[in-house]
């Protein structure tokens, strides 16, 4: 947890891991990234709440990672929105 500290990050999916993971990093980052490829969570009911509570979480909904960039580390991803059909990098 230590190392996000302050950061921001991106976790992919919408499931309950995914969910949860992204409100436990809530807590470390600065911004928290969920990106989704549909337009509702599967998660259960009690973690989408806790997510949406969350002020530095934004949710990309519709959307998929289609590049990873970085040299040593990741330090951008594509994200595209299969519903805008638009491109868009996210620093990470």
């Amino acid at each position: 947890g230590a190392f996000f500290k302050n950061r921001v990050a991106a976790v992919v999916g919408g499931g309950d891991v995914a969910v949860e993971d992204a409100v436990f990093l809530s807590k470390l980052c600065k911004k928290v990234y969920l990106i989704h490829r549909r337009d509702t969570l599967r998660a259960v009911k009690s973690l989408q709440e806790q997510l949406f509570a969350k002020q530095n979480v934004e949710i990309l909904w519709d959307s998929e990672v289609t590049e990873i960039c970085g040299t040593n580390a990741v330090e951008k991803i594509m994200v595209y929105n299969k519903k805008k059909h638009s491109q868009t990098y996210e620093n990470i």
